[in-house]
């Protein structure tokens, strides 16, 4: 075994506070990549737009016939809220 170790030489292996770091490094990278994702998909997602509480349709009382057209007034009533 000692034989063939003095033929293949292996380099040191590298120091044990390096590897601690870079994993801390890589695992603290990951986590505030998550924070922001997180905090972008609350601050991003579209606002409720709003609620309608009432509807109400207005028709002609007169009975219609072939070739006849008639208006229809329809109201909506909402919450108030603004948004599309």
């Amino acid at each position: 075994m000692e034989t063939l170790r003095a033929l293949w030489p292996a380099d040191a292996p590298a120091p044990l506070r390096r590897r601690r770091r870079r994993a801390w490094f890589g695992a603290a990278v990951v986590v505030s990549a998550v924070a922001v994702a997180v905090a972008l998909s609350l601050l991003l997602r579209p606002a409720a737009g709003p609620t309608v509480t009432a509807a109400e349709v207005h028709v002609p009382t007169q009975r219609l016939h072939c070739g006849q057209t008639a208006e229809l007034v329809g109201v909506l009533t909402t919450d108030g809220r603004v948004g599309p």
